[in-house]
């Protein structure tokens, strides 16, 4: 059943609409039992051990590949609305984070995050209004959630000179766990021409940053002011994240592992995926203690999720879904919180791991 429904084709047409309310039927008490064993187990549920569905050629796996049948039916809103760890937003957007509660925080235009509460009802915070009068465009970048559910957010803020020229400044935006703002810095070390940063915050609460076209690995304090900083093997935006160990894990140049290496710059191992993978996102899941690697193979035109013990072995292998075809580019994402989820999102669909 499952098989003909995900391999498509002439015969996943017959009695479609049976087919899929079976398969509803069986993702939910999945889901609902992953939720109960979630809360009330003295140890984290792992999704990687969670029983699956043996097909043909592989095992389909209820809590890791829903995004697959989300792919292939139209009635996917109404359907995730009974799944507490599948969140469906239509609103585009790119940057997202989660906190310890399990909710997430979406980068909005305009000026705005998005929370999505767990009760999958939103509000939306409005940054504070900048005190320069000729402020010509605004532009948020990413962000990123401490132990203490803080929120951090990057924008690129654009001014227009009396003489007509633009000045171009990054802003570090910190709200508390209620969204209500902190304080706002400038960060004038960062250099103005990246198009993109990507941001992590660790332990002890400093902001890790790395931007495009740069090799520099940036360590501030959580009111913006730099710390230290170190050179790493690229200068593209790679995937960004914070180890149990409280090191940083950054995708290498040429995607083919993860660099881990202390807030001084010292490498500390390498993480090598398998032939024909390549990483695309990294992040720590806390509950289970494992390295999670998003991967891509081409040959296959699919998403892995590799999971790695703390000490670098590769103890599990997903295939999590395939590439939406009719899409040209699809934004995916993977980020972890110390006390909270490991959430994957694929354009406008969130899973909670």
């Amino acid at each position: 059943m499952f098989a003909v429904f995900l391999n498509g084709g002439l015969k996943s047409m017959l009695k479609k609409a049976e087919r899929l309310e079976i398969i509803i039927s069986v993702l939910f008490i999945n889901h609902a039992l992953y939720d109960f064993a979630s809360k009330y187990s003295s140890k984290s549920t792992n999704p990687f051990t969670w029983p699956g569905i043996k097909l043909k050629d592989r095992t389909f796996r209820p809590i890791l590949n829903t995004y697959e049948i989300l792919t292939k039916t139209s009635s996917s809103k109404e359907f995730v609305q009974q799944l507490k760890r599948v969140v469906v937003d239509w609103r585009y957007c790119d940057h997202f984070a989660v906190n310890s509660r399990g909710e997430i925080i979406k980068l909005g235009f305009n000026g705005k995050i998005t929370v999505i509460y767990s009760t999958r009802e939103s509000k939306d915070f409005m940054f504070p209004v900048p005190t320069e009068s000729n402020v010509f465009d605004q532009y948020s970048m990413n962000v990123a959630v401490d132990s203490n559910d803080n929120v951090y957010v990057v924008t690129w803020l654009t001014t227009r000179e009396k003489d007509g020229s633009d000045k171009d400044d990054f802003v570090l935006y910190a709200f508390d766990e209620n969204y209500n703002i902190k304080h706002v810095s400038v960060l004038d070390f960062l250099d103005k021409e990246p198009e993109y940063v990507n941001i992590a915050v660790d332990k002890n609460q400093n902001v890790i940053m790395l931007t495009s076209w740069n090799d520099q690995v940036y360590i501030c304090e959580n009111t913006g002011k730099l710390k230290f900083q170190f050179k790493r093997d690229g200068d593209r935006l790679r995937s960004l994240s914070i180890s149990n160990n409280n090191d940083i894990m950054i995708a290498s140049d040429g995607c083919s592992a993860v660099k881990i290496c202390s807030t001084e710059g010292k490498l500390k191992s390498t993480i090598k995926v398998p032939e024909g993978h390549e990483v695309v996102q990294v992040a720590f899941h806390h509950g289970i203690c494992k390295i999670i690697v998003l991967t891509y193979v081409n040959k296959q035109d699919s998403w892995f999720l590799l999971g790695y013990s703390e000490t670098g072995e590769l103890e599990n292998s997903v295939l999590f879904g395939k590439r939406d075809p009719n899409r040209s580019w699809q934004n995916i994402d993977i980020k972890s919180h110390p006390c909270g989820p490991v959430v994957v999102g694929v354009s406008d669909n969130i899973t909670l791991l």
